[in-house]
């Protein structure tokens, strides 16, 4: 069990874009087979690593603009996160539900 003053730390190693086809909504529970984004699916229409080895900068040449921690969150104590723009998602190709899904690892 943690305690708020162990405290938890946790790195992103991935982040993962993709959307499901025929209404198929990507669900990540290991236990019952379900890895959401994170593995090749043949229920996923579309899959994108944004973030991690082997991710890619833009889509169908789109720029995804990923950014590391903004500077805010960066003052405090080694806090992690990102951001993205959403725009090749739906700029590039219309009418797919899109889900970000982030890997982390405890360290």
């Amino acid at each position: 069990m943690n305690t708020p003053s162990a405290g938890l730390e946790v790195e992103i190693t991935s982040v993962y874009a993709c959307a499901g086809s025929s209404g198929f909504v990507p669900q990540y529970s290991p236990g019952e087979g379900l890895y959401g984004c994170m593995q090749p699916d043949s229920r996923l229409s579309r899959r994108v690593k944004l973030f991690g080895s082997g991710s890619v900068d833009s889509y169908l040449g789109a720029d995804f603009k990923f950014e590391a921690a903004p500077q805010k969150l960066q003052v405090q104590n080694d806090d992690d996160g990102f951001s993205i723009s959403s725009v090749p998602f739906y700029a590039v190709e219309s009418g797919y539900e899109w889900f970000i899904q982030v890997g982390s690892a405890r360290t």
